[in-house]
């Protein structure tokens, strides 16, 4: 390996890894619900509730900070470390002094924001570095596709974590790993030298309202809502559903660990694939068609939910793999981080919309079949959507 690669690597594509191998943790939650509502004596929907919380500021803490990030990446990167160790270490304390609500704030809060700065940033960053040739997707996706493993190194973590340490201080020691992993990714990120700082002049200042006037950004914020709902919906309760058909523990944990790498996967090779394709949209149809094609055996077969699952992980994943290249491919590169940044604030309210569904669901609705024809005719809806995105796009 040359030096010159070596370098690029060490501010691009190895602090990204680290980075985002640790917010990954959050996709991993629902292993934690069931310990963490018998050791603070709520019920489940209340724990749900902190997830729910999660990935609403996530969604926000994305947009929120999508021009700093643009402009000062290493700092964005820093405070995202910073706002995770306190929020790990604040719930980590609310499981101690029993306290639901200090898990809201430090995981609810503190990490969702967390999450969402550190998201962004390896995208922007990977980009820069590597994304001038043909293989615009999987650059992109190269900075996401470890988001998703990031849930298999929790799980896998967590099973060794939890005899030694108890669910009362696990977050502690999830605190102290990732205090090194983020810490790193931190120092060692950085823009290519020929990017430099400037001070956006009013001409070139980013305007949302411009942006969200636009028809194309609308139905990717749309497009990614619902498919993030729905996604969320599944994950959310993934853990609850295996057990519900009386699937052993140690078991749950190897699908949900099975959830991440294929999280992961899925966050690759579809956008590699679309880097062959005129139109990236055409792999999102192709995508939402197999969601809708493995949804259906599972309704009348239960032995098909943990391969349902498995799936609907991988191919949830790709529409965030896909998003960076979609949208640079459109609007070109310009403000990338910041386009990046709005279409996700669909993540946040999307999060809302999944919990309230999900009780609704639970409450009304007993049993698994229910919600696999709710993700089916939402699928089906969003096909509609992303076939009715533009044919070509005026790249601004």
């Amino acid at each position: 390996m040359s030096k010159a690669l070596f370098y690029k690597l060490s501010k691009s594509l190895i602090p990204c890894l680290l980075i985002t191998l640790a917010i990954g943790f959050t996709y991993a939650f629902s292993l934690f619900v069931p310990h963490i509502a018998a050791a603070l004596c709520v019920s489940v929907k209340v724990v749900q509730f902190a997830f729910c919380l999660n990935i609403f500021w996530l969604g926000l803490g994305a947009a929120l900070f999508g021009k700093l990030i643009e402009h000062r990446i290493k700092i964005a990167a820093v405070l995202s470390t910073t706002l995770m160790l306190l929020g790990l270490c604040l719930s980590g304390l609310g499981m101690v002094m029993h306290s639901i609500w200090m898990l809201y704030i430090g995981f609810g809060f503190l990490c969702g924001v967390a999450e969402g700065i550190g998201y962004v940033c390896p995208v922007l960053n990977n980009i820069l570095w590597f994304g001038r040739g043909k293989f615009k997707g999987l650059v992109a996706a190269l900075s996401i596709v470890s988001f998703g493993l990031g849930s298999t190194l929790c799980s896998m973590l967590f099973g060794y974590f939890l005899p030694i340490f108890g669910i009362t201080y696990i977050f502690f020691a999830y605190a102290a790993l990732y205090a090194v992993m983020m810490g790193t990714g931190s120092i060692l990120i950085g823009k290519p030298k020929y990017v430099k700082f400037r001070k956006p002049s009013k001409k070139d200042e980013f305007s949302y309202s411009e942006f969200f006037s636009d028809s194309y950004a609308r139905k990717s914020w749309l497009y990614m809502f619902l498919n993030i709902s729905m996604g969320l919906i599944l994950i959310g309760s993934c853990a609850s559903i295996l057990a519900e058909i009386s699937l052993s523990s140690s078991v749950i944990i190897v699908v949900m660990m099975l959830c991440g790498l294929f999280n992961g996967a899925g966050r690759l090779v579809f956008p590699l694939l679309s880097d062959f394709m005129k139109k990236r949209s055409v792999m999102l149809m192709v995508i939402l068609g197999i969601e809708i094609a493995i949804i259906f055996p599972s309704i009348f077969a239960y032995s098909f939910i943990p391969l349902s699952i498995i799936i609907i992980n991988a191919t949830y994943g790709s529409f965030f793999a896909m998003l960076p290249s979609i949208l640079s491919d459109h609007y070109g590169n310009a403000n990338l981080s910041i386009r990046h940044s709005a279409i996700l604030s669909s993540w946040g309210f999307a999060s809302l919309f999944a919990y309230v569904c999900t009780f609704l669901i639970s409450t009304f609705c007993e049993g698994y079949w229910f919600l696999t024809i709710v993700l089916a005719v939402v699928y089906a809806i969003n096909m509609l959507v992303v076939g009715s995105l533009d044919k070509k796009g005026k790249v601004q």
